[in-house]
């Protein structure tokens, strides 16, 4: 319930200063004391209105500055992303009528009370001194020509006429003290309950009147727009439940990461230090408990050396300073890159996987190394973690596969890269053609014509061998028992294969000395070429296309009965990065 106050009487608005009446309006004790009562007021009141002065001044440069600095405000709002919504849901529709108010109201505290006050404080009070001084000097000139005009003496009738001016004198002087009194009586009574009292209340009026206004439009103004608070209220408190709710997530899998690295620290690792083929992977049998990772693509931070190193060489000097490079896998090429932070700049020119293969790193003293190894160079990375780094060498496997097979996406190799790849195919035609005879056309010596060739034809390693491989397939089904026995000079082939030789263009050298291993006598039925293909590529390849795959390429080449590492027959396990036939037994080790 509301109270309402009752407006006050008139005559309180005015001060209750005894007026003097007209019976005292000669100068006596009593004007005395009135005027000196009305003096006293009129310096409190001078300071009262110098401070109110100050005061208003103050509170009117304030407004000018809240203004300002209001505008400033807005300007970084309507600039700030988060404030964007906000604006323009509601401060775009208030702001700038609200301004416009604030303006108007600044404006009339300073044309309807500082300006009037101001000049009521220089006009008024600050005159009041000089009417005390001259109100004093009248009066005292006034007795002083009082006494003397007392002090004449009676003259005689001659001197009528002097004395007649002397007493028009007299007059003239009362009349004048009389009126600077009433006047000087009159001017201290504006001041204390007459007109200057109710001018300086009548400006105080007008302006809280045009406050009371500005308060009342400014009200209506927000009520109207205060619907597009509320919808923003009620979207804040669904952005904050949901904020909640990603805490709490990101709390659970910060949890669950610190249990992690807690579990880490307490499993004991197996020893691989004497793994001789550490890293290596078998396409035909992987292991079931690794988590199988298909990409081809993978970017993050390695650690290497500013240099490369040959692909002969063994160790790696412990004082060489490694850095941090961001690499980039993608395209069957690693790139890095320094000066990660600003702008990435390539480091070295990139590294073509066609003729890559990946491992663990040998002879380097430091953790979760590993090394691409290409017939040009052998390049050592170091990844962060265990985890890190085997899942570098699998999607740098990965790589290499689809490159080889021809699934995966590649950059356009520079020529050098093609030339090499030339070389491999006629290596590879000139093993399988020892073996079963010129199955294509003979291939040209290096000449001016073998460079043109190269320049348009381009094979892989895959596509080689399934030709080879069908070629293979007729003429197994065509030939007769009496095939022509050659001698395999094994430790000479070993040494010319392309794991061990950058050069990967020496035929073997045959003897007929000797007769050639016995072939297997029932061998299961030949695959079409379309599955050779994806039984050497597939993982998930069932046995008997595998055993099946693995007699295919017996019989492409009798090197392939016997192990590239220790010679021992019928090897079982096929590296496609490596390009070569090893035990599996051998492999464990």
């Amino acid at each position: 319930m509301e109270t309402s106050v009752a407006p006050p009487d008139d005559a309180s608005l005015v001060s209750s200063i005894p007026i003097v009446s007209n019976d005292y309006m000669e100068d006596g004790p009593l004007f005395r004391a009135t005027i000196r009562q009305l003096e006293g007021q009129t310096q409190r009141l001078k300071n009262d209105l110098k401070r109110l002065v100050k005061c208003i001044t103050t509170s009117l440069e304030a407004k000018q500055a809240w203004l300002a600095a209001d505008e400033a405000l807005m300007a970084s709002l309507q600039e700030t992303p988060a404030a964007k919504s906000l604006c323009t849901s509601y401060l775009d529709l208030v702001w700038a009528s609200l301004h416009e108010q604030r303006e108007r109201l600044q404006h009339s505290m300073e044309t309807l009370l500082a300006d009037p006050l101001l000049k009521l404080y220089e006009m008024d009070l600050k005159v009041a001194e000089a009417k005390h001084k001259e109100f004093e000097m009248e009066s005292k000139e006034y007795y002083t020509y009082l006494g003397k005009y007392l002090g004449m003496k009676k003259t005689s009738q001659s001197s009528s006429s002097d004395a007649q001016l002397a007493e028009t004198k007299h007059i003239f002087k009362k009349r004048r003290f009389d009126l600077i009194c009433f006047d000087y009586r009159n001017y201290l009574l504006d001041l204390h309950g007459g007109k200057k009292e109710q001018e300086i209340l009548f400006h105080l009026f007008t302006y809280h009147q045009k406050e009371h206004t500005f308060y009342q439009s400014v009200a209506e103004l927000l009520q109207k727009h205060s619907p597009a608070l509320d919808d923003m209220g009620k979207k804040m408190a669904e952005v904050s439940r949901n904020q909640l709710q990603i805490n709490k997530d990101r709390q659970e899998r910060r949890h669950m990461l610190q249990e992690k690295y807690s579990n880490d620290l307490t499993i004991e690792r197996p020893d691989e230090s004497d793994d001789k083929f550490q890293g290596v992977r078998d396409l035909a049998e992987r292991n079931k408990t690794d988590t199988i990772t298909t990409d081809r693509r993978k970017e993050g931070f390695l650690f290497s050396t500013t240099k490369s190193f040959k692909p002969n060489s063994i160790d790696v000097s412990p004082a060489i300073a490694w850095h941090k490079y961001w690499c980039v896998l993608s395209g069957g090429q690693l790139h890095e890159y320094s000066n990660w932070k600003n702008v990435m700049t390539r480091h070295l020119d990139p590294i073509h996987l066609r003729f890559a293969t990946v491992r663990l790193a040998r002879n380097v003293d430091r953790r979760f190394a590993f090394e691409i190894i290409t017939p040009q160079i052998r390049r050592v990375y170091q990844a962060t973690s265990v985890e890190d780094m085997q899942t570098w060498i699998q999607t740098i496997q990965n790589a290499i596969e689809g490159v080889l097979d021809g699934t995966g996406t590649t950059l356009d190799l520079p020529q050098d890269m093609a030339d090499h790849a030339d070389d491999q195919s006629i290596h590879v035609e000139s093993l399988l053609g020892n073996s079963f005879g010129p199955l294509t056309p003979p291939i040209p010596s290096p000449s001016k014509s073998k460079t043109k060739r190269r320049s348009f034809h381009r094979r892989s390693l895959s596509g080689v061998l399934r030709r080879h491989y069908a070629s293979a397939t007729n003429v197994s089904s065509t030939s007769t028992a009496g095939s022509t026995k050659i001698q395999i000079d094994h430790d000479l082939a070993l040494d010319r294969l392309p794991s061990t030789s950058s050069s990967g263009s020496s035929s073997i050298t045959a003897s007929p000395a000797s007769p050639p291993p016995p072939m297997p006598a029932n061998l299961p039925p030949i695959a079409p070429p379309d599955q050779i293909r994806w039984s050497v590529l597939s993982g998930h390849t069932i046995h008997h296309e595998a055993g099946a795959l693995l007699d295919a390429i017996r019989l492409n080449d009798p090197l392939n009965y016997f192990c590239a590492d220790c010679g021992e027959k019928n090897p079982e396990w096929c590296s496609l990065n490596l390009g070569l036939i090893l035990c599996i037994g051998r492999m464990k080790q």
